[in-house]
């Protein structure tokens, strides 16, 4: 929907309701990304990872990074997976 059909459609008090709804029950992409964090936070605790939380499975696209090299994610892999994977020699 575009902008302007949304403010023929809807006034700003009915529009203000919406952003409190959301903010008490948030729809979306928001919700869909807890969603797979819990699900990812789940899968890790039963692999052994330790103390995982959900805020570790989130994006946090506001945030700027430096790049990682590919040792860095290798030791990463091995440090959550190398349990398991000590036999194949990776």
């Amino acid at each position: 929907m575009s902008v302007r059909r949304a403010q023929q459609e809807i006034d700003a008090p009915e529009f203000t309701e919406w952003i409190a709804y959301y903010n008490l029950e948030p729809f979306g992409q928001v919700r869909d990304d807890i969603r797979i964090g819990h699900a990812a936070c789940c899968i890790a605790s039963a692999i052994g990872v330790k103390n995982a939380k959900v805020s570790q499975f989130m994006p946090d696209f506001g945030k700027k990074r430096k790049p990682q090299s590919a040792e860095e994610m290798r030791a990463t892999l091995m440090a959550a997976f190398g349990v398991h994977n000590a036999k194949e020699g990776l």
